[in-house]
């Protein structure tokens, strides 16, 4: 008898322990939350605002983003060619926090052009300067919104723009070079 209960019985409360211990062990790390920037599990440690100025209109219009990016490329010469690669462009990448108004969807269909911005970038808890990336004749890349059937109503667009220049904290970045045909 003690050897059937060394063979069968004790393996199988020392899984079942062992199932347990595990589950035990993980899962106070299964703690996962959504990505909403106005929840009650969320605290904001960096406030980053967009604000666009129609030049023509003189009138000036501020969103929220979750997040902003830009990136830079220049061309550089084939060494056995002697021929440039491409032209140089800067995109900048837009994530909208709030949903698009009739400014902002005029812009992205190209009937208001003139235009200037600015993104500021702030730790809230710090008192150190903001980041501040302005930048000048804007056109649109790409635009896209995504629309979900949930509990909560988010169709927050992400937009891409091409920028003649691009500047941060006064340190020209994308000086506008010109650009060549193709």
């Amino acid at each position: 008898m003690k050897s059937l209960f060394k063979i069968i019985i004790a393996p199988l409360s020392l899984r079942c322990y062992g199932y347990a211990i595990a589950l035990f062990i993980l899962l106070p790390g299964f703690k996962a939350l959504a990505q909403n920037p106005e929840g009650d599990n969320y605290t904001q440690k960096v406030k980053i605002d967009l604000k666009i100025t129609d030049n023509a209109s003189k009138a000036t219009h501020t969103y929220k983003l979750l997040g902003s990016s830009y990136s830079v490329s220049k061309p550089f010469i084939l060494q056995k060619e002697g021929n440039s690669t491409a032209e140089s462009n800067c995109t900048l990448i837009l994530e909208m926090a709030q949903n698009a108004d009739d400014f902002l969807l005029k812009w992205v269909a190209g009937t208001i052009n003139d235009i200037k911005g600015e993104i500021t970038i702030a730790d809230v808890n710090v008192l150190n300067k903001p980041r501040i990336i302005t930048f000048t004749n804007w056109e649109v890349a790409s635009a896209s919104e995504s629309f979900y059937s949930t509990n909560e109503a988010m169709w927050w667009p992400h937009i891409s723009v091409y920028v003649k220049t691009l500047t941060v904290d006064g340190i020209k970045i994308f000086p506008g070079a010109k650009t060549t045909k193709r």
